[in-house]
């Protein structure tokens, strides 16, 4: 009776195997064909995209890159060492550039290959996430299916930009915690601590996220016996982050945790609809730090146009975000006939999403932390400089939200007592 018992849950394990892995095939193949969609772009020619590696910073970061492969010098928009950039894009790019001294191809080629490859794990995160989280392959499908043919990720597979890692990393984190949380093993928690100490070496604006995951674990086991496990996070700080700033102490006698830059993003938020350029003699004039000048750009700014400071804090902000896909721009006179499409897919995982958040939220414990993850996030980038390549970053959750509550619409519509096609027969 063992064995019989034992051969159908082995069967019934490897259908679900086969069942996942066709429909991964699916996701993947659909996110290779709507690139395909998109090809003439990936040239080196496409004349709407101004530089070569897809935006100024990604220029700068290969230029960095390769002055690091060449001269040892690690320094960001400079021919010095600096802590201008934190270590991982560079480190991802400089990777990539190694190997290309071997494989000797177009380097653009090789990193929207590597970022493509990086993608398509996202996509496939995305599925499991949503598979551990709410167990239903539909819920999984759609979530994934939704970021896979999310217009914005045509545009930063083929740059040089933090995007396409620091979402593979972020979501790479997210799974690896929900493991650690199922197992309560010591090594999963270590793992995670590694992943988010190089995520947030990415895009340290994700940071604060870490206080989440403290709540998750303090909920489950006690402040006690939860600390005991949150102390197993600094493996990834000592591993990933504390090399890091000894090595800013050591060279600039400056213990910094990030970047040597940090007060630029808070700053370039303070200038409302960015009508006015920013003037750097008025700051040095004044004698203060980035941080203090943004902090008092903000109080006159409320003094003297307190409608203008407070519809770009709130509305104004949230527009630039999340407002339309992420550098569309720069395709939609090449691809013009796409635009409702793309335009439409945004908004359906948008708004989407937000009704997960604001009606769906208390049907699940694990839709009540994604919706604190992707409303801090808001939040928080509500305070510094408004770029859609910020809003791009929380898409791959917000996809997940989406597709919780598209599933529970068709399953509502489905169950539901009311029938069209009886209502108009009345």
């Amino acid at each position: 009776m063992k064995d019989i018992s034992t051969k159908k849950e082995n069967k019934l394990n490897l259908k679900k195997i086969n069942s996942n892995k066709a429909l991964i095939s699916v996701l993947i193949c659909s996110y290779l064909l709507y690139l395909l969609i998109f090809i003439n772009s990936f040239s080196t020619n496409f004349t709407s995209i101004s530089n070569y590696y897809g935006s100024p910073d990604a220029d700068n970061y290969v230029k960095m890159s390769y002055q690091l492969i060449d001269e040892g010098i690690y320094g960001y928009m400079s021919e010095e060492s600096n802590a201008y950039v934190t270590p991982s894009q560079p480190i991802y790019i400089t990777s990539i550039l190694m190997l290309n001294k071997i494989l000797n191809v177009n380097d653009l080629s090789l990193i929207i290959f590597f970022n493509i490859l990086l993608n398509i794990g996202s996509i496939i995160l995305i599925y499991f996430i949503s598979m551990k989280l709410f167990k239903k392959k539909n819920i999984s499908f759609v979530a994934a299916f939704l970021f896979a043919i999310y217009f914005p990720n045509v545009y930063y597979v083929r740059s040089a930009l933090t995007e396409i890692p620091t979402i593979f990393f972020m979501l790479l984190s997210i799974y690896v915690f929900i493991k650690a949380i199922e197992s309560d093993k010591m090594k999963w928690y270590m793992i995670f601590s590694v992943f988010y100490a190089i995520t947030i070496m990415f895009r340290p604006a994700l940071a604060p996220f870490l206080l989440i995951c403290f709540f998750i674990i303090w909920k489950k086991h006690g402040f006690k016996n939860g600390t005991k496990r949150i102390l197993y996070f600094s493996v990834g700080f000592f591993l990933i982050v504390f090399p890091w700033i000894l090595r800013n102490y050591l060279l600039f006698n400056e213990l910094y945790i990030f970047s040597s830059h940090g007060g630029n993003p808070f700053l370039g938020g303070t200038y409302p609809f960015y009508l006015e350029q920013y003037d750097h003699s008025i700051r040095t004039g004044l004698g203060m730090t980035e941080t203090e000048y943004g902090k008092y750009r903000i109080i006159q700014g409320f003094k003297s146009d307190p409608k203008l400071y407070l519809s770009w804090f709130t509305i104004g902000k949230f527009l630039w975000l999340f407002g339309g896909p992420s550098k569309w721009l720069y395709y939609s006179s090449a691809y013009s006939n796409l635009t409702l499409f793309v335009y439409l897919h945004h908004f359906i995982i948008f708004f989407a999403a937000m009704f997960t958040i604001f009606k769906l939220r208390k049907e699940n414990d694990s839709i009540k932390v994604l919706s604190y993850f992707a409303v801090g996030y808001i939040l928080i980038h509500l305070l510094f400089v408004a770029n859609d390549r910020f809003g791009y970053l929380i898409f791959p959750i917000l996809s997940i939200l989406a597709g919780y509550s598209i599933i529970k619409c068709f399953e509502y519509i489905k169950s539901s007592k009311f029938n069209i096609t009886n209502y108009f027969k009345k």
